[in-house]
């Protein structure tokens, strides 16, 4: 016996079904990668948290005035002594201080961190 056979007909078959498998396998695992989008500037912008006061003409303060970031959900209300606080402010955002009673306001947010009075200014009366 000059030749012996070393692997059956199913070990045969295994090495034949399991070669191709991996080619395929390593063929799709590397072929395109996924393509992943960053946006920088999100990355870039700073955001700070700002606090101030908020009065009338006359000096007395105003409570319950809202404080809102232009577009964007972030708002709050003055408390009884007029003061709010507002996180996560972008810089370059727009703040508008507004109230039934008085002209809303409206300042751009440079990254001053606390706006120490703001004044209101009565809404002109017409009859």
């Amino acid at each position: 016996m000059l030749y012996k056979n070393r692997y059956t007909r199913q070990t045969l078959i295994k090495f034949v079904l399991i070669i191709p498998a991996i080619c395929l396998f390593v063929t799709l695992s590397s072929g395109n990668p996924t393509k992943t989008e960053v946006n920088y500037e999100t990355f870039l912008i700073e955001n700070i948290s700002i606090e101030g006061i908020v009065r009338d003409e006359e000096g007395k303060l105003i409570k319950d005035a809202t404080v809102s970031i232009k577009g964007t959900r972030n708002s709050t209300t003055t408390g009884e002594k007029g003061t709010f606080k507002l996180t996560d402010v972008a810089i370059g955002s727009t703040l508008t201080v507004a109230h039934s009673s008085y002209e809303s306001y409206t300042i751009e947010v440079t990254g001053v961190t606390t706006l120490d009075v703001i004044v209101l200014q009565k809404r002109s009366s017409t009859n």
